[in-house]
C-alpha cells in the first residue's frame, strides 16, 4: 500500500509540475507578444487581460463615417501587426468592429461587422492564416467616449483586436 501512495503520489506531482511548466510557457509566449506589439505600436493601447492581449489602435485612423473602408494610415498598421502575427501563430485574433451611434443600430451593427470582416481580409492579404481570424460586429454598443463631438465620433468608429492564444 505504501508503494501504491508513492507512485501516486509522483504521479500527481508529475501532473503539477507538467501543468506549472504548461503554464508559464504560455505566460512567456503572450508576455513575448505583448511587449513586441507595444513596441511596435506605442501610439496604441494595448493590453494583458488573463491569457489574451487587447489591441485598440487610435481611433482616428481607421474609418470614416459610414464605411468599411479601411484609411490609408490604417492599413500599414495592420501590415506592421500582420508581421507580428506571423510570428506567434499559437494563437487566434478575435476581430471586433465598432462605429458611433449615427444612423439606425441596425445598419451599424451591419457596418461595424463589414468593419471587422474588411480587417480580416487585409490580415489574409497580409498572409495571417484565416483559419486563425474570428470576427465579431458590435455596432454602437461600448463606445470608448461620448459620440457627442465629432472627435467622440471618429474615437468610436474602431475595430479592436484580441490575441488569444490557442494551446496545441
Amino acid at each position: 500500500m505504501k508503494q501504491f501512495l508513492s507512485i501516486s503520489s509522483l504521479v500527481i506531482l508529475s501532473l503539477l509540475i507538467f501543468s506549472c511548466s504548461v503554464k508559464k510557457k504560455k505566460a512567456k509566449y503572450i508576455n513575448n507578444n505583448y511587449k513586441e506589439l507595444l513596441g511596435a505600436f506605442p501610439e496604441a493601447q494595448v493590453s494583458v487581460v488573463k491569457d489574451s492581449i487587447k489591441l485598440i489602435f487610435p481611433n482616428n485612423v481607421t474609418f470614416k463615417i459610414g464605411s468599411s473602408n479601411i484609411l490609408p494610415t490604417f492599413e500599414s498598421k495592420i501590415e506592421r501587426f500582420a508581421s507580428i502575427m506571423k510570428k506567434y501563430s499559437k494563437t487566434n485574433l478575435l476581430i471586433t468592429g465598432f462605429t458611433d451611434n449615427s444612423g439606425e443600430a441596425s445598419l451599424n451593427l451591419k457596418l461595424s461587422m463589414d468593419r471587422a470582416q474588411e480587417v480580416k481580409k487585409y490580415l489574409i492579404k497580409s498572409a495571417v492564416a484565416d483559419s486563425r481570424l474570428f470576427t465579431w460586429g458590435l455596432g454602437e454598443k461600448n463606445p470608448v467616449t461620448s459620440n457627442e463631438t465629432p472627435e467622440g465620433r471618429a474615437k468610436n468608429r474602431r475595430v479592436e483586436f484580441v490575441v488569444l492564444y490557442k494551446p496545441n
